[in-house]
């Protein structure tokens, strides 16, 4: 069974993605830092992050996470309600941080979210 780092203040939203992705474990964190000490005890075949955090941000986790090499290969999807510009989606910068999906709340579905999630749990590694 695959497992999912869930990095989400929003029960709502946490609830929301346990429910559809059966078959997964969903391990849901409020923070980056305990995202990060969560991620320490079992790794995380993806990680799916919302961009506004309480403390760190959602970026300020994933530069931090892409420092760990053992991390460095791991799926992320952002699921935020912070909408990027296309400039920042194209930068060299993003493309370094080998960001799986990027989905904003607002306009996509959970159904999304699910298909952006098994089509990066399903790549061998």
């Amino acid at each position: 069974m695959k497992n999912i780092l869930l990095i989400d203040q929003t029960q709502s939203t946490q609830k929301a993605i346990s429910e559809i992705m059966v078959g997964y474990i969903v391990i849901c964190a409020v923070d980056a830092t305990t995202a990060i000490n969560l991620a320490s005890e079992t790794t995380p075949d993806i990680i799916i992050i919302e961009l506004s955090l309480g403390g760190h941000s959602g970026m300020e986790f994933i530069y931090e996470f892409r420092t760990y090499s053992d991390w460095q290969n791991i799926p992320i999807i952002i699921y935020s309600t912070i909408r990027l510009e296309p400039s920042i989606l194209q930068s060299k910068a993003w493309q370094n941080l080998n960001i799986g999906a990027y989905l904003y709340k607002p306009e996509s579905s959970l159904r999304a979210l699910k298909s952006n999630i098994e089509k990066l749990t399903n790549i061998e590694q």
